[in-house]
């Protein structure tokens, strides 16, 4: 839990470029949106218990996945991202 704090309280881990290495997971913590915003996005279906899937995917293999370009599916999520932080309350 310790490392968690520190990691997500570093600077340069928040707002990062999305890229393809990066999980859905991380996306959401970088830029502070709910999970259910960037797994909505991406298209990427729930478990049937309504879990997280047992291996965390990346970016690269959720576009190759659904046959999209990485550029595609990056463009997705940041709309998405965008419009939820449009409806959150400024951070003061």
């Amino acid at each position: 839990m310790a490392l968690f704090t520190l990691y997500w309280a570093n600077p340069a881990h928040r707002e990062q470029p999305l890229a393809g290495w990066m999980t859905l997971h991380y996306v959401a913590h970088s830029w502070h949106v709910p999970p259910e915003t960037v797994i909505t996005a991406a298209r990427v279906p729930r478990p049937p218990d309504g879990g997280r899937p047992p291996h965390p995917r990346t970016l690269e293999e959720i576009a190759r996945a659904q046959g999209i370009s990485l550029d595609q599916l990056i463009a997705r999520l940041q709309k998405a991202i965008a419009a939820a932080q449009a409806r959150q309350p400024p951070q003061k």
